[in-house]
């Protein structure tokens, strides 16, 4: 999107926009064409200057965004299954349900009879699918739990 583009758009429609709320928008890669579209249909103030906290919430209640939004929703509801998972994190992942109490790696080690550090590797893979959550506690050493 060209910067020139924009401004000269924005002051068509008597607004006033600041340079580094400009420089948000046009890092958004969102066509000028839809920004101006969007302003027009959602822009609730009574004054017609755009500052950057404007254009960053402008940015994320535009269309472009909330389509992505959209895609990643669908994209976590069509997310494996536990049982589809590797062997070695699914043998974690029961044991952390079975167990059904936030639990530290070593813990969990001495049930499935693996190495603490190998634990606490498969734990940060369940952590990043988004099966497990990471807590922290008074002792500084992670606990998990399923979400």
């Amino acid at each position: 999107m060209s910067e020139n583009n924009l401004l000269l758009r924005l002051e068509k429609i008597n607004f006033q926009i600041t340079p580094s709320a400009l420089q948000v928008l046009e890092n958004s890669h969102i066509p000028a064409k839809e920004i101006i579209k969007d302003i027009k249909k959602y822009w609730k103030s009574d004054k017609k200057v755009i500052t950057v906290k404007e254009a960053v919430d402008f940015m994320l209640e535009s269309s472009k965004f909330s389509k992505i939004a959209k895609e990643v929703k669908q994209e976590i509801k069509t997310r494996k299954k536990p049982e589809e998972m590797p062997k070695k994190l699914f043998k974690t992942y029961n044991m952390l349900k079975k167990l059904n109490h936030e639990i530290t790696a070593g813990e969990v080690a001495r049930y499935t009879r693996r190495k603490g550090k190998t634990e606490l590797i498969y734990l940060y893979e369940l952590v990043e699918l988004g099966y497990v959550e990471k807590i922290r506690f008074e002792d500084r050493k992670p606990r998990f739990k399923i979400r």
